[in-house]
């Protein structure tokens, strides 16, 4: 595996495709449909590295990328 990838996006057909686009490169993928289960994945999911997040969210996308992001630098596997 090459890394662990967040993939937010509300319509399922796309975020199925762009999932298995991912696993084909090597990539773990974790899907989450709304920006709160997003949220609720990032607290709960470790070893994430990359986080993917859909413009068109119910919830606001840059809420949703703030505290995404601030969680990821508080992880000690991604400092090093």
């Amino acid at each position: 595996m090459t890394g662990k990838i967040l993939l937010v996006e509300n319509e399922a057909p796309i975020a199925l495709n762009e999932a298995r686009m991912l696993k084909k490169f090597g990539y773990e993928v974790v899907i989450a449909y709304t920006g709160e289960e997003a949220l609720n994945i990032a607290e709960e999911e470790s070893e994430i590295s990359l986080i993917l997040i859909s413009c068109m969210l119910l919830i606001n996308s840059q809420k949703c990328y703030q505290e995404t992001h601030l969680k990821l630098f508080v992880q000690p596997h991604l400092q090093q």
